[in-house]
């Protein structure tokens, strides 16, 4: 069970929309936007672990640089 794109998911209290999902490696990257505003976008990377799917929230300004354009590369292209 892996989160797919348009899912809506709870973290903390607040919830989130995920725009897209890209596998790279061992890791799967996710694109959250929020369902409430202001508006906020995160990126985190999901972790499966049987039925439990933990996401981890990037913190690192590298990291989310790297990820963003991932995602940039992904919607240019139209896949």
């Amino acid at each position: 069970m892996k989160l797919e794109p348009s899912e809506i998911i709870t973290i903390g209290e607040k919830e989130y929309i995920v725009v897209a999902t890209k596998s790279m490696g061992t890791k799967s990257y996710i694109y959250l936007i929020s369902n409430f505003k202001p508006v906020e976008v995160k990126f985190a990377v999901e972790e499966v672990q049987g039925e439990k799917i933990e996401l981890t929230i990037l913190q690192d300004k590298d990291e989310i640089r790297y990820v963003i354009s991932l995602f940039q590369k992904e919607l240019q292209s139209g896949a």
